[in-house]
């Protein structure tokens, strides 16, 4: 009986033993070991067996990259600005053994760190520089950071500043600036639609107008060239008339076709209201004219004879005014 419950205690405390020494390690993680109170051996990921109440599993790392978001911090700059910043650093654990035994809490340290780097640098700087130098503000913090960390089995990828912001009446001066700068802006953009606008419209103002004084100027051409067209046929006809007419008359044809011209202006030259008297020169041709008016009239007479045209161009000079 007394074996029994001896046993059942051995079998007990050989369970315990074991399950105290079996430790399973995950992927991504690595297990610091200490033999008696000091650094025995690294684990790497799987399972693994110590010797209990010898060996003894005290911090366990993760060797992947971490991203650490650091509280803000009030920051002034060398113009006497106080700005609030906040980092994000990206970290990996390079060194095991020197992550756990070169510094207490590499955490708290590196926080530590990030905020007196930071104000060391924003301190040389001016707001305005800070606002637009952050690219070369996270390469500064990046290769400091990383330096100082080395010795702790850390590596610093990479440091982005996450918000700076102005406190106090900064804030309220340079949300001013904006709203004016933001006017100032559109009053540009308002401005050259507007010149835009005006250009365009002076374009269509000027293709327009060339193109009405082209289609007045097509129809003038067309007008006067249909008048001279018009003119041409009625010269052409009349020259033909004044043809027939001269056949007509037989010999002296011509001079007896310019005596009855001559007296067809007679009427229009005495037609008026002046007192200008106009005589003709050839008062003792009177009666030849008169003869040849009476030829004409009996001319006119016959159907198949060409008609007399009412207006013919005179080459004879005009009778002289008395």
């Amino acid at each position: 009986m007394e074996f029994g419950w001896f046993g059942g205690i051995l079998l007990l405390l050989v369970i315990f033993v074991v399950i105290k020494g079996f430790v399973i390690v995950h992927q991504g993680h690595v297990a610091v070991v200490e033999r008696l109170g000091r650094f025995h051996a690294l684990l790497p990921p799987g399972p693994h067996v110590l010797i209990p109440f010898l060996d003894s599993v005290v911090k366990t790392f993760d060797t992947r990259e971490t991203v650490r978001d650091f509280e803000p911090t009030a920051v002034i700059t060398k113009d006497n600005a106080t700005v609030r910043i906040n980092a994000v650093t990206y970290y990996r654990v390079t060194d095991v053994k020197a992550a756990a035994y070169n510094v207490q809490n590499f955490t708290h340290a590196m926080e530590q760190l990030i905020v007196t780097t930071m104000r060391n640098l924003i301190g040389e700087l001016e707001l305005d520089e800070c606002l637009n130098g952050r690219t070369a503000i996270n390469t500064k913090l990046q290769v400091i950071l990383d330096e100082a960390t080395h010795t702790w089995g850390l590596k610093v990828s990479r440091v982005e500043l996450k918000e700076i912001t102005p406190l106090g009446d900064i804030k309220d001066a340079m949300d001013k600036q904006m709203v004016a700068e933001r006017t100032r802006r559109a009053q540009i953009l308002e401005a050259e639609g507007s010149k835009r606008s005006a250009i365009l419209h002076a374009e269509g103002a000027k293709e327009s107008a060339v193109l009405r004084a082209e289609g007045e100027r097509d129809v003038i051409t067309i007008r006067a060239k249909a008048e001279a067209d018009a003119l041409v046929i009625s010269s052409r006809a009349q020259r033909d008339a004044i043809r027939e007419v001269i056949s007509a008359f037989g010999a002296g044809a011509e001079e007896k076709y310019l005596q009855l011209k001559y007296l067809e202006t007679l009427p229009a030259m005495a037609d008026g209201k002046g007192t200008t008297v106009f005589m003709p020169t050839q008062l003792g041709n009177v009666a030849s004219m008169a003869a040849v008016a009476g030829e004409a009239f009996k001319l006119a007479q016959q159907p198949e004879q060409a008609q007399l045209p009412a207006q013919v161009p005179v080459a004879r000079p005009a009778p002289r005014v008395s």
